[in-house]
């Protein structure tokens, strides 16, 4: 089965979802608005009903994830909406970051295919129509921006129609990228994927998932000591406590704690959405790993996913094809998926020349402002594939 294929979204017709087959036709009647708070509910609704078909709804998108984000200074939320007829059709999550140096909009931080325009992806002409306005509301509202830097989207997770984007940005620049998933109805079908789906902890270590104040303290020492020792951006605490213990209150976050001899050596934070399961923080202290607990963790959160009728594993981003992150989900039969992030930049390439690399990371942490690849070598000369953030 090919991957992105519609026998594998199975999604449902557009009638089913709510969004009219001539909805071109009516889109210039179609009313695009903020998503405030006040509108939480239409807005939760419409991620349940869309994400129990299609998987490019993830839990990132839900709002105790964009407040967090808020509330840890990642940027002010900027959410577009569609409505046509009154219902909710198609949402653009974002978040617009200032900084010392100017202003940048950026899709939900911490990297990955986790943004972008999200909508019925097989609706037709509707999908086109929901796209164009609703990026097109986004440039307009950056045009009055004062000291915009750059505006950057990703595309969503399993997205496959880039030429939206490509109608709309035709001036962006564009980066490549790939996630690996799995397919969960398929996995105890693949022998390889199969080892994963049944690992089990070494002798010794213990699986615990219950969530107290202690265990997520212990767990962000862990996920620290990992930081460091591989050279990951580490996230800030109040996020990391923020979804472990607010993402399980709403349900849309699982975790996973390994311990040996009494003492916490790895842990995994998986996002729920409504039909995928993203592999968000996974981290083992660096004297552990010979025990492997990872991967027992990553068995264990992939058997629950399944048992709860989710059907995609979302491996997230990797470094690059050739490093251990990319190789260790590759192992179990990962399938690999393009997506893309559209650059727009609102000023010219010197001046982030002239800010440089580590500049432009400090001032605009863990979100994505500007092709590094691009600044790290002369004008013109080929800057090859720019890497990502492990997870």
């Amino acid at each position: 089965m090919s991957a992105g294929g519609r026998g594998l979204f199975d999604v449902a017709s557009p009638e089913s979802l709510g969004v009219e087959d001539d909805f071109q036709a009516v889109g210039d009647r179609m009313r695009i608005d903020l998503l405030t708070p006040d509108l939480d509910p239409e807005y939760t609704a419409f991620l349940d009903r869309l994400g129990s078909e299609y998987p490019g709804v993830l839990a990132y998108h839900y709002p105790f994830n964009r407040d967090m984000l808020q509330e840890i200074g990642m940027g002010t939320a900027l959410y577009f909406g569609a409505w046509s007829r009154g219902e909710l059709v198609g949402v653009l999550p974002g978040f617009l970051r200032l900084s010392r140096s100017g202003a940048a909009y950026c899709s939900m931080p911490f990297f990955g295919p986790n943004a972008g325009v999200i909508c019925d992806p097989h609706a037709g002409g509707a999908e086109e129509a929901i796209h164009a306005k609703l990026l097109g509301a986004l440039m307009d509202h950056l045009s009055g921006v004062r000291d915009l830097l750059t505006a950057a989207l990703y595309t969503p997770f399993l997205f496959r129609r880039f030429d939206l984007y490509d109608r709309m940005m035709s001036d962006a620049v564009v980066v490549e990228r790939e996630t690996q998933y799995l397919f969960l109805p398929e996995v105890q079908s693949n022998p390889r994927s199969r080892r994963l789906f049944a690992a089990e902890p070494r002798p010794g270590v213990e699986v615990r998932t219950r969530v107290t104040p202690e265990r997520v303290a212990e767990f962000y020492d862990v996920y620290v000591e990992n930081c460091v020792a591989s050279g990951i951006p580490i996230k800030p605490r109040r996020s990391v406590e923020a979804v472990m213990t607010r993402g399980g209150e709403a349900g849309r976050v699982r975790c996973y704690f390994a311990y040996h001899a009494g003492r916490m050596i790895a842990g995994l934070v998986a996002m729920w959405g409504p039909s995928t399961a993203s592999y968000y923080i996974p981290c083992t202290r660096p004297d552990s790993r010979p025990l492997q607990p990872g991967t027992a963790l990553a068995g264990r959160a992939v058997r629950d996913a399944a048992a709860a009728g989710l059907r995609f594993w979302n491996w997230e981003g990797s470094p690059s094809r050739e490093s251990g992150v990319y190789r260790f989900k590759a192992k179990w039969g990962s399938t690999e998926s393009a997506y893309r992030i559209y650059v727009r930049p609102y000023v010219q390439e010197e001046v982030f020349r002239r800010m440089g690399v580590d500049r432009l990371a400090a001032e605009f942490p863990n979100v994505y402002v500007y092709p590094h690849a691009r600044l790290l070598h002369p004008v013109g000369e080929d800057a090859g594939r720019e890497s990502c953030p492990a997870r």
